[in-house]
């Protein structure tokens, strides 16, 4: 829609880096501003201004060696996203589908606005993420990995006072080094817990 103003976002990070012996670590600090922020409907697929956010936080990974087979890999986000700035003409509208008051009828469209103020979390931006992965070589051409990831609460679309839970899910995965074609496959299974 070219009469929207264009989406901007300015984007800063403070970053120290350490390596040795196999020994990695990584600590960052940033901060996006945003201006003309945009957001999806879900289920109208309608696209909404919500003015200007500010998104900052700190990110963190680190590769720890555990013997000459074994490595730990750790990697995390902490995110505060507000809203921020005037907003007062911007509104989400989810679509809620309730029964018509007919019995028996069909089901009609129902849609309710929510204004986003200054302060209220960015919809769909979750507060943290991350994970947390064990690999093993097990053998000349095997290495196996087993790697939980997690997912904090976040403010669905339309629902400024709503929080998600947080989860966390465990996958497994192995990496076969096939010689005589030069290649690897990956083979992973995710969400074995069926979380």
């Amino acid at each position: 829609d070219p009469t929207r103003p264009p989406h901007v976002a300015w984007a800063k990070e403070l970053g120290l880096t350490y390596g040795h012996q196999g020994l990695h670590l990584h600590l960052a600090a940033f901060r996006v501003d945003v201006a003309n922020e945009r957001i999806q409907d879900p289920v109208t697929r309608e696209i909404i201004d919500a003015g200007g956010s500010l998104r900052q936080g700190v990110s963190v990974s680190a590769e720890l060696p555990l013997g000459a087979r074994a490595r730990l890999v750790v990697d995390g986000t902490a995110n505060d996203a507000r809203v921020k700035g005037d907003v007062a003409d911007t509104t989400t509208a989810p679509l809620v589908i309730r029964p018509n008051r007919v019995a028996g009828g069909p089901l009609t469209p129902s849609f309710h606005l929510e204004p986003l103020e200054p302060g209220d979390p960015v919809p769909g931006v979750a507060e943290y993420f991350g994970r947390v992965t064990l690999e093993a070589r097990l053998g000349g051409a095997l290495e196996a990995r087993v790697t939980s990831r997690l997912g904090g609460p976040f403010t669905p679309i339309g629902e400024p006072d709503i929080r998600t839970h947080p989860y966390a899910v465990l996958d497994l995965g192995a990496t076969v080094e096939l010689p005589s074609l030069g290649a690897f496959l990956d083979l992973e299974l995710q969400n074995v817990t069926n979380t």
